[in-house]
């Protein structure tokens, strides 16, 4: 079944194949430029129909030869599946179009690829736990690291394309190689994934913990939430970068214990310390430390009450998030960030001016 725009504009064509949350967000944000004419690909017409209908394709099929006119091809299908689609598209294509996807393992992708493709590979650093069409969004993307990893016969043009189209993500590109690429992501993206799978396999034994499970606990396991199979298929294909890291986190916690059983709280404190002043690097590093701490009860509509305020000042918020939830009315703390010290600043006077109880960082 073909879903096609007879509206359509002449216009250069890019085809996203697997239109699940990172294809559905990629072929969102990039119709939503109106410079191209997305072709969709996907098994299922019922997603399909559902992109089509808000406009994230003005092209649909479930036959990859639908992609035969195109100039970029975006491979957004479950790991385990690219390095095959790479092949079928590139039959259908051949040089005429870039090839490339967003798998977050590269090397075994880069090293079955068919002779003569163009290639480039790329892993966006975003998503969602809630996988899907319908958890895409246009600004998937924004401020996200977007890696691409080059193939040794990638062409310096072909290479300039594909960063050209992270940034109309409206994210920020990263180039490596794909080994480093494999070995950093093991360290933080799938150490913590097997983490939380240990903790929540762990801890949530019985109703008692499971009722007590509160914010602090809920924040460092939510990406055990992450569909099983896809994860099965990234231990699989990382599997010594994973090892490598699991049996470092191994010697990291036995050391702690023993440092506990020995009573050896000065050590102890010297390595909180030292993960507190790491952790607090990410965010400056990333330009988020333009931020406060906002004591909000647990009511109906208080975010949206805090939001409306700094909207009418005109104060744009760069990122928002509930850190230290906890159960019941009790309430937590809404953490802010923005742009420079200034928007930050004139934030804590409108909130203050209104009662409300905040810290800067």
């Amino acid at each position: 079944m073909a879903f096609n725009s007879p509206q359509r504009v002449q216009k250069e064509f890019i085809g996203v194949v697997g239109l699940g949350c990172i294809g559905g967000s990629i072929a969102c944000a990039l119709s939503k430029t109106q410079k191209y004419n997305i072709i969709g690909v996907d098994n299922d017409v019922d997603i399909l129909q559902y992109a089509f209908e808000r406009n994230y394709i003005q092209l649909g099929h479930t036959d990859l030869n639908i992609l035969k006119d195109c100039q970029v091809v975006f491979v957004c299908t479950p790991i385990d599946t690219v390095s095959e689609i790479i092949g079928q598209v590139y039959k259908i294509v051949g040089a005429q179009a870039i090839i490339t996807d967003t798998a977050s393992i590269k090397a075994p992708i880069l090293q079955s690829l068919p002779a003569g493709v163009r290639f480039v590979g790329g892993h966006p650093m975003a998503g969602s736990e809630m996988g899907g069409i319908k958890a895409a969004k246009d600004y998937m993307f924004e401020n996200a690291y977007y890696v691409l990893t080059p193939h040794k016969d990638t062409a310096k043009e072909d290479l300039e394309r594909v960063t050209e189209l992270t940034r109309e993500l409206r994210a920020l590109p990263v180039i490596v190689d794909e080994h480093t690429h494999d070995y950093t992501v093991a360290k933080i993206s799938h150490l913590p994934h097997m983490a939380a799978y240990s903790m929540v396999n762990l801890c949530i034994d019985s109703d008692l913990s499971r009722t007590l499970a509160a914010g602090g606990f809920r924040d460092i396991t939510r990406i055990a939430s992450s569909p099983s199979k896809m994860w099965l298929d990234i231990v699989r294909l990382n599997k010594e970068n994973v090892l490598s890291q699991l049996n470092g986190l191994i010697k990291e916690l036995d050391e702690l214990s023993k440092n506990i059983q020995n009573d050896e709280y000065e050590t102890l404190r010297q390595k909180f310390e030292s993960a507190r002043i790491k952790r607090e690097s990410i965010e400056k590093d990333k330009g988020r430390f333009y931020s406060l701490r906002i004591d909000v009860k647990d009511v109906p509509g208080i975010i949206a009450k805090i939001t409306l305020l700094l909207y009418k000042k005109k104060i744009n918020i760069k990122n928002i998030y509930i850190e230290n939830s906890r159960e019941g009315e009790s309430g937590g703390a809404l953490v802010v960030s923005f742009e420079n010290a200034r928007a930050r600043d004139v934030a804590v006077e409108v909130l203050r001016k209104k009662r409300f109880n905040v810290k800067t960082e």
